[in-house]
């Protein structure tokens, strides 16, 4: 999870960089990355999920990996703008989740259950 989670952040480090949106390989290349990562955060949740208790959190997961394959397509069609949205929803999901599930730890953040 923590594997998964560095990647995702990294991804949206580089993609937050000025003109990355147009920078199609560069967004081809953090397709898979962004898909992998959140198909372990949706495995860590499946896992957890006995009573019911993290339907939310796995459906995020599920939007994650389709925003990604959105990001995929916006950047085979050169569309910098679709991108761009791909991105920034990617975000926006990312610090809903934060907001609910991590909180600072003394050597790093803590998922909370």
């Amino acid at each position: 999870f923590v594997v998964a989670m560095k990647a995702a952040a990294g991804f949206m480090q580089e993609m937050a960089k000025p003109g990355a949106e147009v920078d199609f390989d560069r967004t081809k290349h953090y397709v898979p990355v962004v898909r992998d990562a959140f198909a372990v955060v949706e495995r860590y949740w499946l896992d957890r999920n006995q009573d019911g208790k993290y339907f939310k959190d796995i459906a995020l997961a599920e939007e994650m990996i389709k925003l990604a394959s959105d990001m995929g397509v916006a950047a085979n069609l050169q569309n910098a703008d679709g991108v761009r949205w791909a991105v920034q929803t990617l975000g926006e999901r990312c610090n809903t989740c934060h907001d609910v599930r991590r909180e600072k730890g003394p050597d790093g953040f803590l998922i909370k259950n």
